[in-house]
């Protein structure tokens, strides 16, 4: 694979292995994040360009290119969502090129769409160019959140730590940190030139050096705003400027916020750094048409200076800050930046300068993305949402310290899909959303919520599989998911969940036995399985731990379900011959099916019968299975473990399908065991050395997986009754002893004979 991110079918340069693992592509050649609908690209791990590990960029590292280093990615116009990962040591030494950075530009593709970045990170770069240059990109047309860059930036003119030019678009929640320089100007800590664009919730730390219009945060401001954003740092000029004060027709023209604002505003920000003793608080600075470059209006046009003091005294929006609490991404709809505050400031303590809080500003972000997802504007209730508010007087917030803690929006009218943006309230302990009308699946995204102790979404319209992520959730005491349409099997991950007390699943399409992992749950106190296809194993240690349960609602499996559970798992719908299969007829009538006496299942025979998927572990439910006969069909995935349960088996014929993986330990379980044949599949490994244990095997056929491999078990000496042994096409060899060659000898049938190891 190689990165194409503009379809031209020109692959970009670069480490394709890298991108392999970095950028998964789908047929289709784009991959999406899971919440959205879009094209591009999605970083699924962090990517360092320092490939051989030295700690310096040279000519070991993939992106070495003759010491260039990587070559900006230019018209870049498709979302890369970052998904909070980094890219590291980013290396680019191309002083003569325009356009320089992790992309050459970000723009608008042929359709009118704009490029995206999100929640990515640029860690350690050393990034020099000629002309525009940014770490993340020369130049962005594109909207740009929770993104930043540190490390070293540095070209002639227009240079940003994070971005080059900014055109019309916007840039926020973002920062730049480290060094930023310019030989001659327009050079600033996050963007050299804000062109028409918005920049808000954003800030700038470190150094910035250059020769004209060199501000803190925005080299040189063209009709562009500046919203709740502050710089720290020192601010000062290179030495190419000195006594070369009509270079650009200006004497330097320096800001701790901006070098020069010409047409453009500031609202509700600051800097502190070495251009001034005193921290300057800036206001909307004065309109102007954005024409020739004069020096005359510097990023304090307008403002009054505030002292230290006054910038540190308040914890609040009061005094100098009193109108700070602004409407950043407009979501009232009224393009009015004074109303629908969106509450962007940490004030700290007294001593404290105000900084952005991001992680409360996403929160507020990921509630607005819940309100649009289920139609806020019809809930039952939507007292103060999408307000200037605080979040915790929106209805059904509850917030500690300004993080969002419980989220309680049950019986409220909500529709729609859940957005995968609510993994992301990471101090969330309570999430109720039980009683509404909620469809889609349930976003495996949630597993993120490492403090989540109590998790609700019953009675809703929910479908899907309970994804299995959820094991992850190790403080969850109580698991309600009633009432919904989830399907599929229990994850057994479940059972990694120690705390949890109540498990509720009743009310569901969900099918198969309860994984016995969940007999782990120590804790458990109310598990209610009813109304389901689900059932409780029936295997003695199970069902032990099931009476120590004290509210239990639900049935021991009954073999009809453990055969629905295969019907499920391999597309019965599909199978050549499903006669009977899901009825209430007796067992004896389903096609390939034979029942006892008592109605248990002894042989399960669907030979040649269109079979496909994965096979489930409620087979290893069927206690009394004698024959398991599952020849010539399109099974794949691994042969379950729990197929070592079925102590009454004497024949297990899996021939001819794609089963891969090993072959279970288990397996030498099956001390009744005649037949075992799993002939011409993919599995690959080793023999389990217990195999050799199963003194009644008659016939064993394993020819044709060829990555099967290594020796037979010494143990096999022991198969007194083995009549053919079939192991061609694989790797499998014989020992080369005396006595393993004696007993090889002995048996009769030995089909394209057995290789001797080496």
């Amino acid at each position: 694979m190689r990165w194409d991110p503009d379809g031209d079918g020109v692959p970009s340069e670069g480490n394709e292995d890298a991108y392999s693992v970095a950028f998964p592509v789908t047929d289709e050649g784009s991959v999406c994040p899971s919440d959205t609908t879009c094209t591009g690209y999605e970083l699924t791990s962090d990517l360092d360009f320092d490939t051989d590990g030295s700690g310096d960029a040279n000519d070991a590292d993939d992106f070495w290119n003759d010491g260039a280093g990587w070559t900006p990615i230019g018209g870049y116009a498709a979302v890369l969502e970052g998904n909070g990962h980094t890219i590291s040591n980013l290396y680019i030494n191309r002083p003569s090129s325009s356009g320089v950075g992790l992309f050459s530009s970000i723009s608008i593709n042929s359709q009118g769409t704009n490029g995206q970045v999100r929640r990515l990170g640029l860690e350690g770069v050393d990034v020099t160019g000629g002309f525009v240059v940014g770490a993340l990109s020369g130049i962005s047309d594109s909207s740009i959140s929770a993104s930043y860059a540190t490390g070293t930036v540095s070209g002639l003119r227009t240079v940003g730590g994070l971005v080059g030019i900014n055109t019309d678009r916007t840039i926020s929640g973002s920062f730049a940190a480290g060094t930023v320089s310019a030989y001659q100007g327009m050079v600033g800590g996050l963007v050299g030139i804000n062109r028409y664009g918005k920049i808000s919730g954003s800030y700038a730390a470190g150094t910035v050096r250059g020769g004209a219009y060199v501000g803190g945060l925005v080299g040189y401001i063209c009709n562009g705003t500046i919203t709740a954003s502050y710089a720290v740092g020192a601010v000062s000029s290179s030495d190419f400027f000195v006594g070369r004060e009509d270079y650009f027709g200006a004497a330097g023209a320096f800001g701790g916020l901006a070098g020069i604002n010409d047409g453009g505003s500031i609202s509700a920000s600051y800097y502190d750094s070495d251009v001034s003793s005193l921290a300057v608080a800036v206001g909307s600075s004065n309109e102007a048409s954005c024409g020739a470059i004069d020096g005359t209006e510097t990023a304090t046009a307008g403002a009054e200076g505030k002292t230290t003091t006054e910038l540190t005294a308040p914890t609040g929006y009061t005094g100098p800050f009193s109108d700070w609490n602004v409407d950043m991404d407009n979501a009232d709809g009224d393009d009015d930046p004074s109303t629908g505050g969106d509450d962007p400031w940490n004030f700290g303590g007294s001593d404290d300068y105000p900084t952005i809080a991001f992680e409360r500003l996403r929160e507020r972000e990921k509630l607005t993305a819940l309100y649009q997802a289920t139609d806020g504007e019809n809930w039952t209730n939507n007292d103060n949402w999408l307000s200037d508010r605080p979040l915790d007087e929106w209805h059904g917030v509850t917030t500690v310290s300004d993080r969002v803690t419980y989220l309680d929006l049950s019986n409220n009218g909500l529709s729609g899909a859940l957005p995968a943006g609510l993994g992301e309230l990471a101090q969330l302990k309570s999430l109720w959303l039980g009683g509404n009308q909620l469809t889609g699946p349930i976003p495996p995204e949630l597993s993120n919520l490492e403090h989540l102790t109590s998790l609700n979404l019953s009675n809703n319209g929910l479908s899907g599989p309970i994804p299995p992520e959820l094991g992850s959730l190790g403080q969850l005491y109580s698991l309600n998911l009633n009432g919904n349409a989830l399907s599929g099997a229990v994850p057994p991950e479940l059972g990694n969940l120690g705390r949890l007390q109540g498990l509720h699943l009743y009310f569901n399409d969900l099918s198969g036995p309860l994984p016995r992992s969940l007999a782990g749950l120590e804790q458990l106190y109310s598990l209610w399985f009813n109304a389901t296809g689900l059932c409780a194993p029936a295997n003695a240690g199970f069902q032990d731990w099931l009476g120590s349960v004290a509210d239990v609602r639900g049935d021991t499996c009954a073999d009809q379900q453990l055969l629905m559970a295969l019907y499920d798992a391999t597309d019965g719908d599909n199978w050549t011959n499903n006669d009977n299969w899901g009825s209430d007829q007796p067992l004896d009538e389903w096609h390939g099916v034979t029942a006892d006496a008592d109605g248990r299942v002894t042989h399960l025979s669907l030979r040649d019968n269109g079979l496909s998927g994965s096979l489930p572990a409620a087979l290893g439910e069927l206690d009394r299975l004698q024959v398991l006969s599952l020849d010539r069909n399109s099974l794949s995935g691994p042969i379950p473990p729990e197929l070592g349960d079925l102590s009454s088996l004497t024949r297990l014929a899996m021939n001819r399908n794609q089963l891969s993986g090993e072959i279970p330990d288990e397996l030498q379980n099956l001390e009744n065991l005649s037949v075992l044949g799993l002939a011409r599949n993919d599995l690959s490994g080793s023999l389990p050395a217990g195999l050799g244990s199963l003194s009644g095997l008659t016939k064993l056929s394993l020819h044709d997986n060829t990555a099967l491999s290594g020796p037979l078990p010494s143990g096999f000496t022991g198969l007194a009754n083995l009549q053919r042994l079939a192991v061609a096409n694989s790797g499998i060899c014989a020992p080369d002893t005396e006595a393993f060659g004696g007993w090889l000898d002995t048996v009769p049938d030995k089909p394209g004979g057995v290789p001797t190891c080496e």
